[in-house]
């Protein structure tokens, strides 16, 4: 009887590789990664150390929030209502802009370039630091490390501090070099300057005509270096804006702000003087239409004074010229009634200028005020008909005498106004009320925790994986089943013994 081909014997063979291919076996899986554990468990122990140094080298991060309410208001001083009137003391407010926009203000040079100029931010101190372990070695001493470096790498707890730094223009942004040489002295030499030059601490050193520094505090060891950079306002802007953080809890008007720093010191004073520089700016532009009331008021007081001086020397020699005329009852009837409805005309005319501010000549409001003006011109305009009536010379008196009360009637409301505007803007007071200044920085961060744990995960995957490739680039027979899917007899075995 014949045996089967050996075409039938190939197919059979194939099929049944492809059948046991086609399965994955999980237990032979965990039987080859078991096989290798010290290897896996050996990179995974690599890994978390590399993601321990990598947690280990950046500088730390401090925090500190001042907490502020910014309350909706209008964005104009309400003025009150014996110098403006009714029609803008209780009437229409603008609405309060939006707190998007008021992030954008707050972050505007406006309000940050006097903080950078007070603390001096674009002068910018960098110590020289080792290459990569730099930071590190800046927070934790380790003696042998710290013996292996350069004299000119910082050591933990050293500093210096700047009150004053002058550069031309060509040198903004070039580094300045300053290395230690003593308790309170040092050396600062330029880029493009050979020859450098000693100085002290407290004393102001100067650099040919380039360069004036001062340095009021020297906390370093000798040979330490460091380099100085003077930077533009907008640089020195966009390093704070950086830092700093805005945000609104709940549409409640309740702001924190907060900022952030690898220098305690300098997130705890630069997020109060954020917030103090908000809180000027804002009482500033409120006041700014105070301002402008005053201005104009004292602006028209001088011409009112020379008006009331022609009137009254020109009163006086009529008067003279007429022997000593006076009025009569009726005549100074009309003219009383005329001096006042000359003063409210004045009155609604500074009342006009202060509407034409806030709101479009077809408002209500306005639209009432020219009307209340119309009937008040009409009205003198028919009482000065009336005095038509009198004899020319009483007519004459009555003008002159009309022109000089309405001249000092007129300085009077002027100087009154000017002094009640003066005591509105002494105190006038923000919208902006600092509930909790910022009075510890807080470390943040960086999270050196995570870096370790993605390094012990990244190795165990790394360790799984080449065990994986490992096992497929071997070429050999695992048992004795891979002997007979070839259609191969197994006639026995022998097993490995050690030695």
């Amino acid at each position: 009887m014949k045996g089967p081909s050996m075409t039938e014997n190939s197919q059979k063979n194939i099929s049944q590789i492809e059948d046991s291919d086609g399965d994955l076996d999980l237990s032979d899986l965990l039987a080859q990664l078991f096989a290798r554990k010290w290897l896996i468990a050996g990179f995974v122990l690599l890994g978390g150390l590399i993601g321990l140094v990598i947690g280990q080298l950046g500088p730390n991060e401090y925090r500190a929030t001042s907490v502020v309410q910014i309350e909706k208001r209008s964005s104009g001083v309400v003025l009150p209502e014996e110098l403006i009137g009714n029609l803008l003391s209780g009437g229409e407010q603008a609405r309060g802009s939006s707190f998007e926009t008021e992030i954008h203000v707050i972050r505007s040079r406006l309000i940050l370039g006097p903080v950078v100029e007070e603390l001096g931010i674009n002068a910018r101190v960098e110590p020289v630091r080792a290459p990569i372990i730099g930071d590190f070695l800046a927070r934790r001493s380790i003696p042998l490390i710290g013996s292996l470096l350069s004299d000119a790498y910082q050591r933990p707890g050293e500093s210096i501090s700047l009150n004053q730094l002058r550069v031309s223009e060509d040198l903004m942004g070039v580094p300045i070099s300053l290395r230690v040489t003593g308790s309170d002295s040092f050396e600062i030499s330029a880029p493009d300057s050979t020859a450098a030059v000693t100085g002290r601490v407290g004393t102001l050193v100067t650099l040919g005509d380039d360069i004036q520094l001062q340095v009021t505090a020297l906390n370093a060891a000798k040979g330490r270096e460091y380099q100085i950079f003077a930077e533009p306002l907008r640089e020195g802007v966009a390093r704070l804006r950086e830092g700093l953080s805005v945000s609104e809890r709940r549409s409640t008007g309740i702001v924190d702000f907060g900022f952030t720093s690898s220098d305690p010191a300098l997130s705890l004073i630069a997020a109060n003087t954020v917030v103090e520089s908000y809180r000027t700016q804002n009482l500033q532009r409120r006041s700014a239409e105070i301002d402008q009331s005053i201005e104009f008021i004292e602006s028209k007081i001088p011409e009112v004074q020379l008006e009331l001086e022609a009137a009254a020397t020109a009163l006086s020699t009529y008067r003279e010229s007429q022997e000593n005329l006076e009025l009569s009852l009726g005549t100074q009837d009309l003219l009383d009634q005329i001096v006042q409805i000359q003063a409210r005309l004045e009155e609604l005319e500074f009342q006009e200028q202060q509407l034409a501010q806030r709101l479009t000549p077809n408002h209500p409001d306005y639209q009432s005020l020219l009307a209340e003006r119309t009937q008040l011109q009409n009205r003198r305009d028919n009482l000065r008909a009336d005095l038509q009536a009198v004899p020319a010379a009483e007519q004459e008196f009555a003008r002159l005498q009309e022109r000089m009360v309405s001249a000092r009637e007129l300085e009077r409301q002027l100087i009154a106004r000017a002094e009640q505007l003066r005591v509105l803007r002494a105190s006038a007071v923000g919208n902006i009320r600092v509930l909790e200044p910022a009075e510890v920085a807080r470390l943040v961060g960086p999270n050196r925790k995570m870096p370790a744990l993605g390094g012990l995960f990244g190795g165990l995957v790394f360790g799984i994986l080449l065990v994986f490739g490992l096992n497929f680039l071997r070429r050999g027979i695992e048992d004795a089943r891979e002997v007979e899917e070839l259609g191969l007899s197994v006639l026995g075995s022998v097993n490995k013994v050690p030695k």
